[in-house]
């Protein structure tokens, strides 16, 4: 359905029925924004170890061995 369909329709609506429509219309954007992944205080002290001169290659092996250990 175009827009143009639509506010055709919304004319054929009583008073009530537009402000009803404008409100539901309002209330639908009021939505919380999205909470972002992570803070980046929470990234404080991620990889470390890269920092004290760790080849980086190394250091990914290392984390994809403690993955592959089962638990």
């Amino acid at each position: 359905m175009s827009l143009v369909a639509i506010l055709e329709q919304v004319q054929t609506l009583s008073v009530q029925e537009r402000k009803d429509l404008v409100k539901f219309l309002v209330d639908s954007f009021d939505v919380p924004p999205p909470q972002p992944l992570f803070r980046l205080a929470d990234m404080a002290g991620f990889a470390a170890s890269l920092a004290t001169g760790e080849d980086a290659q190394t250091y990914v092996d290392g984390l994809r061995d403690a993955w592959e250990q089962p638990q």
